[in-house]
């Protein structure tokens, strides 16, 4: 958790049962009293100490599409080797933009590899 803090963006094992428990209880509110508001008031306090609004980000794979779409990008994921080496690369417009590497799961390697796209972004894009 120290480690990859708010946005583990897949690297923290935790159980799905925990995520379905939350989900469930936040429907049975919702449900109970038809209200957002009522919900958010009950909900709120219990993840404040966890998740304060400054602390949320956009997802690192949402953000890049979005961002490609916008400036009408093509952008490319290349995971062909991730079998071999567990990595994942990211190309905007075919110029190798990020990677990303994970020992289990592909999918938190395209993950990384979307956030070191995004931390390159500026910089190999500037006229952009």
């Amino acid at each position: 958790m120290e480690t990859y803090p708010l946005h583990s963006r897949g690297l923290l094992k935790v159980p799905k049962s925990l995520a379905d428990i939350v989900e469930s209880t936040i429907g049975a509110l919702y449900t109970d009293c038809d209200s957002f508001e009522t919900v958010w008031k009950v909900v709120m306090p219990l993840l404040e100490p966890i998740i304060s609004l400054d602390k949320l980000e956009n997802h690192p794979m949402t953000e890049l599409h979005e961002m490609c779409q916008k400036k009408n990008l093509k952008l490319r994921f290349d995971d062909s080797t991730w079998e071999v080496d567990k990595r994942v690369l990211v190309f905007i417009e075919d110029k190798l933009v990020g990677r990303g590497h994970h020992l289990a799961k592909k999918d938190s390697a395209k993950n990384c590899a979307a956030k070191d796209a995004l931390d390159n972004f500026s910089y190999l894009f500037t006229k952009i």
